[in-house]
């Protein structure tokens, strides 16, 4: 088969294009996964703690992978908040994470069984298990807080989460004293898990934005 020299041509340039770009990409996740940009933009997500006593504590839920095996970030939440219950900043834990995916294992009762293990009685934990996103987690929150004639709450999650919950909050008149997991993620020096580390800042940005855009902050 004879190839036409401009078929060539095009076949050539293609290669190249594809070749500059793989190039471009693999440069610009070097910068991103070995520099110190992600944690640089980390520093957008952060809201430093104010740990005071509180009424309670508002126990934002992540993901869960079975009934028994919480999440990472899932597991830095609840064993942080059980070490403030411990330390006597508050004697009320309500948990807030919902099934963001249909047949997903129940979120605020695996959150439940942890903190019960650590030694938070049973009649200090409230479950709010409907909410699907951050914006439904402090809206149904405050309508239990309500209930339950809660006035001052610390709020726990971790602490690339913690901006856009304290704003979330903000917006529906809700004041929450956040008290975020300690940042553990900016001292990984694994490759992988930086990679890991830097998808989750941007991704966080960009959730960030969208709850701008949305007017939801």
């Amino acid at each position: 088969m004879i190839i036409r020299p401009w078929k060539q041509y095009r076949f050539i340039s293609l290669f190249r294009l594809l070749v500059l770009t793989s190039v471009l990409f693999s440069l610009a996740a070097l910068l991103l996964v070995f520099t110190p940009l992600p944690n640089l933009l980390y520093r957008v997500l952060e809201v430093p703690p104010d740990l005071q006593p509180a009424d309670a504590i508002v126990l934002l839920g992540s993901h869960v992978y079975t009934d028994n095996l919480l999440a990472e970030d899932t597991v830095q939440r609840v064993l942080h908040a059980s070490r403030l219950y411990r330390r006597g900043l508050a004697d009320t834990i309500i948990i807030t994470c919902g099934p963001t995916i249909t047949g997903q294992p129940q979120c605020a009762e695996a959150m439940r069984t942890v903190l019960l293990e650590t030694g938070v009685p049973a009649t200090k934990i409230y479950l709010e298990k409907k909410s699907r996103n951050t914006r439904e987690n402090i809206n149904n929150t405050l309508v239990l807080m309500k209930k339950l004639k809660i006035q001052r709450a610390l709020l726990v999650t971790s602490s690339f989460h913690m901006r856009r919950s304290i704003l979330t909050a903000r917006a529906l008149g809700l004041s929450l004293l956040p008290a975020p997991v300690s940042n553990y993620e900016k001292e990984i020096s694994s490759c992988i898990h930086r990679a890991n580390h830097t998808l989750m800042v941007l991704r966080e940005l960009g959730a960030l934005t969208y709850f701008r855009i949305r007017g939801w902050i």
